[in-house]
């Protein structure tokens, strides 16, 4: 363990060069669950406390005693030495056996006032003598080793002082195995490592490191564990995914907060207008058509965000007009189009969506490894699948495909949506599975032709909208548990709460506090997560504005109100509640508002367009 160093200051000594020539090196994330409440300053001691303990203990909860990896190495019967580093005494703790060596390089200093070198100058070669040493002590090591296999790990639990100050939160590993005087004799080219905790050639995270160790002996790994062995591939470039990690970092908070503020701003000014025509108001002309587009134009939004984590440069001079240009262009075309459906040009942008969702999804959905609205992969939440955030984008553009089908073939396309976002193979997200999951079942229950309207015909849509989330969920949580491959986020809560009422409360029962923790933190998210029960209320109450809207566009009810359920599911059922929440607050508004402010615009006394048979119900409103 060489700490406080960024993965170019590892790849500076030569020992580890060759190293990783040997075998791989690439970037390894540091997330420390609550870093923010326990760290204050770069050397506070619980910070690195809590780093190391969870580079030993292969999970992002470290427990107070022993680390797992400790525990399963004395249960196999190897011997574990720990020392610092400072003289050759280690070399010999083993004493001849098998076993794991652990060496703690001296802590290279960090700009703090209380250290002992505070210029960065001095920091800059007490850094230099550290690794230095440590490249000594590796070939020293290697050298003295009568082992006839060995496996090196070089590992930077922490960022330094100034990786911290620009954002990056990703050190550097390198790993090698075989004999242990031919690790420091590679010369060729710089090879890389992956995991399955990441699925990303050149990234590997914190809690891998355990892991790959006990699989090194052959030992099971404890069921705590949630990282996964680290292992040499021949692809991927490093230096190039740190440049990617660095321009994201530069750029995310200007440009997520520009998009959370366009959003807000519709969402105020729909809030504003709804409440101005319930009091009696009207709203016609330019203002309700500028109203119109911006709905449409931020639900456009979304899926060019999704779109710009693959532009291959994160800078502002290319994410910027790429934002601007697209969404003004999507929401452009979406109107041109035409379309005399059920919700209009919605149902153009929902259908390019899920296209731009199934030809993404072939290829490990990479555009939301680094996306420009939530978590990356380089923070150590969410390393593959679909990050929260998009929940509601995956949602949103279903439920308007779902609007312009028949009963059934809706509910079909928004259970397949939920089985989209919960297989192991694409989104991973049990979460988002169980939200797309509620919607379905609350779209059949709404939309579907029932016979009757009497308490037994509502008894059985109750039924209906409960059973199916649950049905789909159990598949979900099997499919991940037991489909070939490595165990996912998913497989790994079905295996830990499979069978265990009490653990499977457990589970929720730490989701929620986490939302409410998020509420505590930011009280801005009580808006979203109170707002969407109101526009479920709406809908069923039916104030005169919102009625005349449905009663023109019928299909947009059943939208509202599976998008308000699934909204309220979706806090509920991921782990950061609030972040799954607030993006479907904006399309159970935009479902409210957008049939309001168009039959504003047509007038009360406009006819209704005639349909036929098969015709989907509405009319172009794009154009209206």
């Amino acid at each position: 363990m060489v700490d406080r160093v960024s993965f170019e200051q590892v790849l500076s000594v030569p020992a580890f060069r060759r190293l990783a020539q040997a075998g791989g090196g690439g970037l390894m994330t540091t997330h420390v669950p609550g870093r923010a409440a326990v760290a204050t300053r770069p050397n506070d001691p619980e910070r690195a406390r809590l780093a190391t303990a969870i580079v030993e203990n292969g999970t992002s909860s470290p427990p107070e005693g022993p680390s797992l990896l400790e525990r399963a190495l004395a249960a196999a019967g190897i011997p574990l030495a720990s020392e610092a580093a400072g003289s050759d005494a280690q070399i010999d703790l083993l004493q001849g056996k098998d076993g794991v060596l652990l060496i703690q390089v001296g802590s290279t200093v960090a700009a703090d006032e209380e250290a002992p070198y505070s210029t960065p100058a001095a920091v800059r070669r007490a850094t230099a003598a550290a690794l230095d040493q440590a490249g000594a002590m590796l070939q020293r090591t290697l050298a003295s080793s009568q082992a006839g296999r060995v496996l090196v790990l070089v590992v930077t639990p922490q960022p330094s002082f100034e990786m911290d100050q620009v954002g990056d939160e990703t050190t550097g590993i390198v790993m090698a195995a075989g004999p242990p005087g031919r690790l420091l004799r590679a010369n060729g080219p710089l090879r890389t490592v992956t995991s399955d905790s990441t699925r990303q050639d050149g990234l590997v995270s914190n809690v891998d490191v355990a892991p790959t160790v006990l699989s090194f002996f052959g030992v099971d790994l404890p069921a705590e564990m949630t990282g996964r062995p680290v292992r040499v591939t021949e692809h991927g470039d490093p230096l190039a995914l740190h440049r990617r990690h660095l321009e994201q970092r530069r750029i995310r908070i200007p440009v997520q907060t520009g998009e959370v503020v366009y959003v807000a701003l519709v969402g105020t000014l729909l809030i504003l207008s709804l409440l101005a025509m319930g009091a009696g108001a009207r709203i016609q002309g330019g203002g309700g058509a500028i109203l119109r587009h911006a709905m449409l134009a931020a639900t456009s939004l979304m899926l060019v965000v999704a779109v710009s984590g693959l532009l291959p440069r994160l800078t502002y001079p290319v994410v910027v007009p790429f934002l601007i240009l697209g969404t003004a262009g999507l929401t452009w075309l979406a109107v041109r189009s035409g379309w005399r459906g059920a919700v209009g040009p919605f149902a153009v942008v929902g259908a390019l969506s899920v296209a731009f969702l199934l030809v993404d999804g072939l290829f490990g959905l990479r555009a939301f490894r680094t996306p420009l609205l939530g978590a990356t992969m380089f923070d150590g939440v969410r390393f593959y699948g679909l990050p929260n955030a998009f929940i509601a984008f995956v949602l949103g553009s279903a439920l308007f495909v779902a609007a312009e089908l028949p009963a059934f073939s809706g509910a079909v396309v928004l259970f397949g949506a939920g089985l989209f976002t919960g297989l192991p193979a694409l989104g991973a997200n049990v979460g988002g599975a169980v939200t797309l999951f509620a919607a379905a079942g609350t779209w059949w229950a709404v939309r579907a032709p029932w016979e009757r309207a009497g308490s037994r015909d509502r008894l059985v849509r109750a039924g209906v909208a409960v059973a199916i989330p649950l049905a789909g969920t159990v598949l979900v949580l099997l499919l991940n548990r037991f489909l070939p491959g490595a165990p996912t986020h998913a497989g790994r809560f079905a295996e830990r709460t499979g069978g265990h009422a009490g653990s499977f409360l457990s589970e929720v029962w730490h989701r929620l506090s986490v939302g409410g923790g998020q509420l505590r933190d930011h009280p801005s998210g009580w808006l979203p997560v109170v707002g969407l029960p109101i526009i479920l209320a709406l809908v069923l109450w039916l104030p005169a504005p919102i009625r005349l809207g449905f009663d023109r566009w019928p299909a947009w009810r059943p939208v509202v109100v599976a998008a308000s359920v699934a909204g309220i599911v979706a806090f509920l059922a991921n782990d950061t509640g609030v972040a799954a929440a607030a993006p479907v607050f904006l399309y159970a508004l935009t479902g409210l508002a957008y049939p309001a402010l168009t039959a504003a615009a047509a007038g009360s006394d406009a006819r209704r367009p005639r349909r036929g048979k098969n015709a989907p119900e509405g009319e172009p409103v794009g154009a209206t």
